[in-house]
């Protein structure tokens, strides 16, 4: 089988054995290495996880830390011979380092810009043009030759223009984005206004590109240097679209893959798997997942050949046999596959002990945020419960229906699916890592006002693959453990959105459904298909849910609780669908492991009045009883400020660590433009108060970040026996290099909804005070001047400009004192003892 366009390709012939042409890039030499070594920096290649990936050859330099990775499995790493590929490292580095110097390269074979070309597939990069009658011209400078309002010949453009020869006043131009980046400078030659032929050209993002150009598309072999001038990739454009394999540099990897990213791509055998070269130290190859950034059942191999023709490498190796193992690119990390999941050892009873408790769950919570965007599923193996044959595949009975059209049983109902990113072989079956849109509504099972809107998974010789992925249509997704088709163990949501339900006042849901906070969402567990068990998901603010779903996979029960984000502070009681219903106060005072990983937790006997959620309103802080907020009550307290004339202030009762939630900010909620009009009308524009009266109607003024709310605090309802649902509003104002030590941020509350909430941004040791900035603008007339606020930041400036000064002449004088002791010592050595002269 013959490749399209030429383009080098990996020829996959058995698993043991394979050909590997290829192009390359570069790693920076370290000098200090010794030379058996100095083939890569600490410098380090990496991947990103593109959708797009198909295929990895990966690149982990950092060579000072090569051998603890080997040591995952000592065994492993004694059985492989001594300095194992070394000879072929060399070759491949010496190589990568002539692809990375931004000059023309003189490659063999024949030119992409020869190959077929078509102009409607894509709209130049860059296009010179005389003005349209409603249009300004664009100045900007060009270096070269203009004729009838078009670029012509060689020269250079430049978006940002200069007051010289080159400056352009009377033309127009269009740009369009190449890589994601939109043209600032390019330098080459054009033809009617077009770049034609070999061009660098320097994006908007500080990147740099350099590749041929055909009627202003690029249309050749390209590389692409970031800001840093690191060369990031290296691959191939037709018709300015990547085609073929690519090479790719983020972060810690490099990657050699399949960019071309068109729906129907025809499918090669070697696009199933991976190659890695990891810490250049040890070759593994196995299948990739490109989506979660992992490669599955790797082995090791050697290199038997390495082959360097110009602008083509080709590599020949042997796998070692051996127990497979998966290998994480973006963690770098090894693991086989025997060894799944360790997040918690499954037990029978609670362990008890306070802050035990809370830093066993910190800790465990933690293990999956560090993994983010789904990655710590590939350390957990399928459910241990038994599979009903007759469990719903996540997809079935797939089958062609046109174009890119399919119909199949999705979750074992009839549903038709639309192919967005893959490979089909000639009788149109899908193979490959995938990706499907849902043309028909799929309600999630958890979520009722979510539905699925497009799935990934793999398939391989017509078995679908063990890891799934879904996308919600608020942007959250989530990654899953599948067996034999069916969803069977772990799924990790990613993505946290307000769950709470918005009043009609709101005048629209749409806030709502916007996700936000894309890290760890939701733990949960799914059976023969359906989520069952116990279940987390995380809220905005750092707020949990946690219980046992009901028989309709909902958060609903009489032992639901939402935990604070300190995993000490709850409610516990009635919840329905994710509404409390009718909650206690309690804490958590035990936590064990569950039979499918998921931490159960144990609480105190709950007191105090039940509570439901009753959100505020412009008329009431709620309508249930007034009770204070557990958190609070074990976090903060209300006292004398330490600031002369502030009032009461809020004090840490114990250390709140920066990051951490502080306490939540509510008041009465004005929700759509009405409602804050006739507050304005009753408050700061009623010119029968007093102007002190009328600044205080904006005391306790925040705009929420959720919606278009607004939260406010009348005066009547701020009297000294007045009662607040929360501590927020009465956070006194300090400056950023003085006292503050929070920031506000949305929190959702069980109670009250969707609100603000007082987060730490330093260590807050307890009895300290806290406080914000309340960042009121300068320049606003009454009753929104402020004049105590600007008096005090005057202040503030004044100090910080007497300290900044101090500070220049402390560092301008030890300097000088520095420099006086350098000029002593070089002029003692400098003097020459006189010899003694013998009598």
């Amino acid at each position: 089988m013959v490749p399209p366009f030429n383009i080098p390709r990996i020829d996959i012939g058995s698993p043991d054995e394979v050909d590997i042409p290829r192009p390359i890039n570069q790693v920076p030499v370290n000098p200090n290495l010794p030379e058996s070594l100095a083939l890569l920096s600490e410098t380090v290649v990496g991947l990103a996880r593109s959708e797009e990936r198909l295929f990895y050859l990966v690149l982990v330099s950092q060579i000072a830390r090569a051998l603890p990775l080997c040591s995952f499995d000592g065994q492993l790493c004694e059985d492989l011979p001594k300095n194992l590929n070394e000879g072929a490292l060399k070759k491949i580095i010496n190589w990568y380092e002539e692809q990375s110097v931004q000059k023309p390269l003189k490659c063999s074979g024949e030119p992409l810009e020869s190959l077929p070309f078509n102009t409607s597939l894509s709209t130049p990069v860059l296009i010179s043009r005389k003005c349209k009658e409603y249009e300004e011209p664009m100045l900007h400078s060009f270096r070269g030759k203009i004729e009838d309002f078009k670029y012509e010949g060689s020269g250079k453009f430049k978006k940002n223009y200069t007051l010289d020869d080159s400056y352009v006043h009377d033309i127009c131009f269009s740009r369009h984005a190449v890589l994601n980046t939109l043209a600032h400078n390019m330098t080459g030659t054009f033809k009617d206004g077009l770049p034609q032929g070999l061009f660098k050209m320097d994006g908007e993002d500080d990147s740099t590109i350099i590749g041929s150009f055909r009627k202003g598309h690029l249309h050749s072999r390209f590389r692409r240097w970031d800001g840093s001038k690191t060369l990031q990739k290296l691959g191939y454009f037709l018709n300015q679209m990547v085609r073929g394999m690519c090479w790719e540099r983020h972060g810690d990897t490099l990657v050699y893959s399949l960019c071309e990213n068109t729906k129907k791509l025809k499918w090669r055998d070697e696009f199933r798997y991976a190659l890695a070269i990891v810490n250049m130290s040890l070759i593994i190859v196995g299948e990739n997942h490109q989506d979660l950034g992992f490669i599955s059942n790797a082995r090791p191999v050697k290199v038997d050949q390495v082959e360097l023709n110009d602008c083509i490498l080709t590599l020949k190796w042997t796998k070692i046999p051996g127990e497979p193992f998966n290998y994480h690119v973006n963690k770098n990390q090894l693991d086989y596959q025997r060894s799944y999941t360790d997040f918690c050892t499954p037990s029978t009873e609670f362990n008890e002990g306070g802050e035990a408790v809370r830093s066993s769950l910190r800790s465990w919570i933690g293990l999956f945020q560090d993994y983010v965007v789904g990655d710590n599923l590939w350390r957990f193996g399928p459910s241990s419960a038994p599979l009903n044959p007759n469990a719903p595949k996540l997809v079935s009975d797939l089958q062609h229906e046109a174009g890119t059209n399919y119909t199949a049983k999705f979750q074992g109902k009839e549903t038709r699916l639309s192919l967005v990113k893959g490979a089909v072989q000639e009788n149109h079956q899908p193979v490959g890592m995938l990706r499907f849109h849902v043309l028909d509504t799929f309600v999630d099972p958890i979520f009722s006002n979510a539905s699925w809107v497009e799935v990934g998974f793999s398939i391989y010789d017509g078995i679908i693959g063990n890891i799934g992925l879904v996308i919600l249509k608020d942007s959250r997704y989530m990654t899953m453990r599948l067996k034999d088709g069916v969803i069977h163990g772990p799924v990790n949501l990613i993505g946290r959105k307000g769950i709470f339900p918005y009043s009609a006042e709101y005048g629209s849901e749409a806030a709502n459904l916007l996700s936000r906070q894309a890290d760890l969402g939701g733990i949960f567990n799914y059976e023969n298909g359906f989520p069952v068990g116990q279940a987390w998901l995380n809220l905005i603010g750092g707020g949990f849910f946690v219980g046992r779903l009901d028989k309709h996979h909902k958060f609903t029960g009489s032992n639901i609780s939402f935990v604070y984000p300190d995993y000490e502070a709850a409610y516990v009681g009635q919840f329905d669908d994710f509404v409390m219903q009718a909650a206690r106060k309690s804490k958590v005072i035990g936590e064990k492991c569950s039979e499918r990983g998921i931490k159960e937790l144990k609480f105190a006997e709950p007191w105090g009045p039940e509570l439901h959620y009753s959100p505020p309103t412009n008329e009431t802080f709620t309508k249930g009883p007034r009770t204070s907020d557990p958190f609070e009550d074990i976090t903060v307290e209300l006292a004398q400020s330490k600031i002369p004339g502030s009032g009461q202030g809020v004090f840490a009762l114990r250390d709140i660590k920066a990051g951490q939630f502080a306490c939540p900010y509510s008041g009465l909620f004005y929700r759509n433009e009405e409602e804050k009009q006739v507050y304005n009308a009753m408050y700061l524009f009623n010119t029968s108060l007093s102007k002190d009266e009328r600044r205080y109607a904006k005391k306790y003024t925040i705009n929420t970040a959720h919606s278009s709310a607004r939260i406010d605090i009348p005066k009547h309802l701020d009297q000294p026996d007045s009662w607040h649902p929360t501590l927020g509003p009465k956070v006194n104002t300090d400056f950023p290099r003085r006292h503050m030590n929070c920031q506000y941020g949305d929190f959702d509350h069980p109670v009250y909804g969707l609100i603000q909430g007082v987060h730490a941004i330093k260590d807050i040791p307890a009895g300290s005070e806290l406080f914000t900035d309340y960042g009121y603008g300068a320049g606003a007339g009454f009753p929104h001047d402020f004049p105590w606020y600007h008096a005090a930041k005057k202040e503030y400036l004044k100090e910080m400009e007497i300290l900044d000064k101090k500070a220049e002449e402390e560092e301008k004088k030890r300097l000088e004192e520095e420099g006086l002791k350098k000029k002593k010592k070089k002029s003692k050595k400098d003097k020459k003892p006189v010899p003694k002269v013998k009598k």
